[in-house]
């Protein structure tokens, strides 16, 4: 009895020896291994993000205001330190004391001119009111937490049939509480312009592809990711337009729906058929925003299925799209910019162009002529925006950027668009 009672007393030493020294090993290992990964990781993320908000303060405070690339902006401000700090030498050595303090603080009388220059607009042109928004019971009301910039605009007598203004100012472009966006918060400043107030609708996109017809109008919808043969689309329930009788029908019921499965070649040459053009990426966010600082969608922080269709939940329309103007509109007046279908962007879609972009109507990909005279020969990924009636809440942010190839893949099957025409001379349109 006493050898069993020893022999269990020796097994449990043993046991807990060797959980002893796992223990031991497995602290050891979390201290010199994890620990310092940790650390090193830790450090690198704090780095960036200071290095990050550094970049873009001084960005933003040395901006001299004009759409000009961000390597001329610091090779300017280089080449003027540099000046100030020899000048300011060799005026020392000539004993020249007021031109030497001129000179040293040359910079900063510089760098006051640039923001006036930024400034400039402002200090000519009248405020604007703060936006007033219709309320559900028909008041009006002041929107708290509205951005407003002042700015001209054209009288609202001029604003085309089915379009919206969309007034000209500097708005907060992107947000930190969305990094995987890779659109960070920055201020842009974006010119006047006029926005479809509805996304273009089936019964308008099959009148276009009646007027191109033949292999154009093939790969303008769905393009050749479907391999289409020319005449037939594939069967699905989801393409609401169909090829019958040498003719582009829209199947009844859905006239009204916004069209979806549109290449950005579709898109781009309809908005031409139209006298219009697709619009830049910070139009299309400022247009959704509607003066909003800082929201996640068009109306606030919230989401709900009375608010927009998507991620296939709306009530009485799951996995389809819905009638344009079924949900509310924006502060500007603006229909679906959430939801129901996503929508092309003119710009090529650039990871972390919204890092480092020009402030004043940012473009990547080249200029807006270059684009709109150049399109049918572009092939580089083209930014998607708002979301669709499949997509999660996540993609229906303001901030949230995504892109397609513009020939059409997957994602093109829940593509449309709307169309924008500029205020001024400078669109060329």
């Amino acid at each position: 009895m006493s050898e069993g009672i020893g022999l269990i007393i020796v097994i449990a030493i043993i046991a807990f020896l060797i959980w002893l020294l796992g223990k031991i090993i497995s602290i050891a290992l979390f201290v010199i291994v994890a620990v310092p990964l940790y650390i090193v990781l830790g450090s690198y993320a704090t780095v960036k993000f200071i290095a990050m908000n550094i970049f873009i303060g001084l960005d933003k405070l040395f901006y001299l205001g004009f759409n000009v690339p961000v390597v001329v902006v610091w090779a300017f401000w280089g080449l003027v330190i540099g000046a100030a700090i020899q000048g300011y030498r060799e005026m020392r050595i000539y004993g020249r004391k007021r031109i030497q303090v001129l000179i040293a603080v040359a910079p900063i009388l510089l760098l006051v001119l640039a923001a006036g220059i930024r400034s400039l607009p402002s200090l000519l042109i009248s405020d604007t009111p703060t936006p007033i928004v219709r309320t559900e019971n028909g008041t009006d009301k002041k929107e708290p937490g509205v951005e407003v910039k002042a700015n001209a605009t054209p009288h609202l007598a001029s604003v085309p049939e089915g379009m919206v203004l969309i007034p000209a100012g500097e708005f907060t472009m992107g947000s930190e509480a969305n990094p995987a966006a890779n659109n960070p918060a920055h201020t842009v400043y974006v010119d006047a312009f006029y926005m479809d107030t509805y996304e273009v609708t089936n019964a308008q996109y099959a009148a276009f592809l009646n007027v191109v017809g033949g292999d154009t109008a093939v790969n303008y919808y769905l393009g050749t990711y479907w391999q289409q043969d020319g005449t037939n689309f594939p069967e699905s329930d989801m393409l609401q337009i169909k090829y019958i009788d040498g003719h582009y029908q829209v199947k009844q019921g859905y006239e009204n729906h916004p069209v979806h499965g549109v290449t950005w070649y579709g898109a781009m040459a309809y908005a031409a058929w139209a006298r219009k053009r697709l619009p830049t990426e910070a139009e299309w966010e400022k247009a959704a925003r509607s003066g909003l600082v800082g929201k996640a969608y068009p109306w606030g922080d919230t989401i709900d299925d009375d608010q927009a269709n998507y991620n296939q939940n709306a009530t009485e329309n799951v996995g389809k799209t819905t009638s344009i103007g079924s949900y509310p509109a924006n502060s500007y007046g603006l229909y679906d910019m959430a939801g129901n279908v996503s929508e092309w962007c003119l710009d090529e879609y650039h990871k972390d162009f919204n890092i480092t972009s020009p402030r004043e109507n940012p473009i990547v990909g080249g200029s807006l002529t270059s684009i709109l005279t150049n399109w049918a020969n572009i092939e580089t990924a083209r930014v998607i925006r708002g979301g669709s009636w499949t997509s999660d809440t996540d993609a229906l942010r303001c901030d949230f950027r995504y892109y397609s190839n513009p020939r059409g893949d997957r994602v093109t099957l829940f593509s449309g668009f709307r169309c924008v025409k500029g205020v001024s001379f400078s669109d060329k349109e």
